[in-house]
């Protein structure tokens, strides 16, 4: 008990201690949309922040200051990975249909390794991607898309064999794609499991295997990919009845996943038992009257008791709360105010060090700390062009089929094809 108060006290004293704008040459700031660092780095960590302006800005994580710029897509950036073992190679992935990989080590002008969809599926646009722990496979998701279905048509020369034959028909359908990460060589696909666009892709913190994904039909999944078949490899089906927008892996060893919704509600289950652990349908009325919430940016954990979540929560003004959810209840454990004048997209937590770097859409990256004194390193020419900017929202949010029960699955694309 006495590491958990102490743990919440630590997080309490967090305050501003560095900020930084990913882009300041423009008239209307580019996003912060995704953020992702090196773990178990000895040198000072890098940093990296996709933009809404297709490329990804790398930074020392410590201090902020600018390292290089990634431009390898020619559309926007859906997905930023470190590598889990080596951690200086940086995995991005794109609507482009593309996977690239980075050695930061480098001068960042070409990629090291570049992984393509098959030729048979030349529409598929990624929305997002994850690396196992062991950095073996690398897996990305697809937006829906519509393709040829193949049918078994009567040959007109013999009535009584049948052939291959593209159908004039398309299918809607989206896909969970597999690489070799040391190869850039294609494993397979998973198609079934899910009908829309898949927006989260999440292997487990320890067991390479496990895999968990998320979709706008509004269901979670979780998988076992060394299984031969999509059918054998699904292991649990969990409804939103929203769209998903993060996921991720904790509790006691791992063994649950959280998620965070469009419509702003937070669901938590354990794996084992297929059951849910927590659901808050609308954290902001939870707050209300305590502390504002207009959305939820992300979950983590403050430390190293597993069973304790942490939400972040926002305004549209930029303000942040920390809210500590523990034996069903919620505490708001600190509050963070100058950093941010628009929507927070992102975050970034590092366990270790008890650090939070945040990222919005007033284009700024946000390094938050226990125990420091504010202080702002940013020109006042990005500070005036921020205050001028007026911004829209490009995230597409809205459900497109409704989410579905869990149902008897149909035979399913092995793995290993």
């Amino acid at each position: 008990m006495a590491e958990l108060e102490n743990m919440s006290q630590k997080l309490s004293q967090l305050h501003l201690v560095e900020k930084s704008a990913i882009y300041m040459e423009v008239p209307q700031p580019d996003y912060v949309l995704l953020l992702d660092s090196q773990a178990w780095c000895n040198k000072d960590p890098v940093l990296a922040a996709t933009s809404s302006n297709h490329t990804v800005r790398l930074f020392n994580r410590n201090t902020l200051a600018s390292i290089g710029t990634v431009e390898g897509h020619q559309k926007a950036v859906t997905g930023v990975k470190f590598g889990k073992t080596n951690t200086d190679l940086l995995y991005t992935s794109s609507l482009d249909g593309t996977v690239r990989c980075w050695d930061i080590r480098s001068n960042l002008k070409q990629p090291v390794q570049s992984f393509t969809v098959p030729e048979s599926l030349p529409k598929a646009k990624l929305c997002c991607l994850d690396i196992s722990c062991d950095d073996g496979i690398l897996c990305a998701g697809t937006e829906q898309f519509k393709a040829k279905k193949k049918e078994k048509k009567k040959n007109k020369k013999t009535c009584d064999e049948e052939s291959d034959m593209d159908s004039d028909e398309e299918d809607a359908t989206v896909y969970m794609l597999f690489w070799d990460c040391r190869k850039s060589k294609m494993l397979g696909c998973y198609k079934e499991s899910h009908q829309d666009d898949i927006t989260q892709v999440c292997f487990h913190p320890s067991h390479p295997d496990r895999l968990a994904s998320g979709s706008t039909d509004g269901l979670v999944c979780t998988f076992h990919i060394n299984e031969t078949c999509e059918d054998d490899a699904l292991q649990c089906i969990f409804n939103t009845e929203s769209t998903v927008y993060k996921i991720g892996w904790g509790g006691k060893d791992n063994n649950a996943v959280y998620c965070l919704t469009h419509m702003e509600t937070f669901h938590i289950w354990d794996t084992v038992e297929s059951e849910s652990m927590l659901e808050l349908k609308n954290p902001r009325d939870l707050f209300k009257g305590k502390s504002q919430v207009d959305y939820l940016v992300d979950c983590f954990h403050g430390d190293q008791d597993r069973d304790k979540f942490h939400l972040l929560t926002g305004t549209h003004s930029g303000s942040l709360n920390i809210v500590e959810l523990y034996n069903s209840q919620q505490t708001v454990v600190a509050t963070l105010e100058g950093g941010h004048n628009a929507t927070v997209r992102c975050m970034n937590w590092d366990e270790e060090t008890v650090t939070l770097v945040t990222g919005g859409e007033d284009s700024m990256t946000c390094l938050w700390k226990p125990g420091q004194i504010k202080s702002e390193h940013t020109s006042s020419k990005a500070s005036e062009r921020k205050k001028k900017s007026q911004v829209k929202s490009k995230f597409k949010a809205s459900v497109t089929s409704k989410p579905y029960q869990k149902k008897d699955i149909p035979q399913m694309k092995s793995h290993s094809e």
